[in-house]
């Protein structure tokens, strides 16, 4: 019993690990370089399968040198609070560009 218990766990992290990393590649491929290039569908899907196993071997590295979790969580914690404020003020102020940027940097 404990075994399936194990394996559930574990499909459900990596379902979950893949479904991150699709997303995040889609962002990348889709939000930033197709703004500023026109690239056709097949270029669109080779530069989300390129960014899928760049972040893989990027989040294999990190997991490597980095095998705290308390680390993990409070780097990334810091880093929503860098980003935190600028980003929901975005969405409700008229910020300046120059506002945004020390706010990032000091946070």
């Amino acid at each position: 019993m404990l075994g399936f218990a194990l394996v559930f766990i574990l499909a459900s992290v990596m379902s979950s690990a893949d479904t991150f990393a699709f997303v995040i590649a889609m962002n990348i491929s889709k939000d930033f370089i197709s703004k500023f290039k026109k690239i056709s569908t097949d270029q669109l899907v080779r530069i989300t399968r390129y960014s899928i196993f760049i972040l893989l071997i990027i989040t294999m590295i990190v997991a490597i040198f980095i095998q705290n979790i308390i680390d993990v969580v409070f780097s990334v914690i810091a880093i929503g609070l860098a980003l935190g404020p600028a980003l929901v003020g975005s969405f409700f102020l008229n910020l300046k560009e120059k506002a945004v940027f020390w706010s990032m940097l000091l946070g």
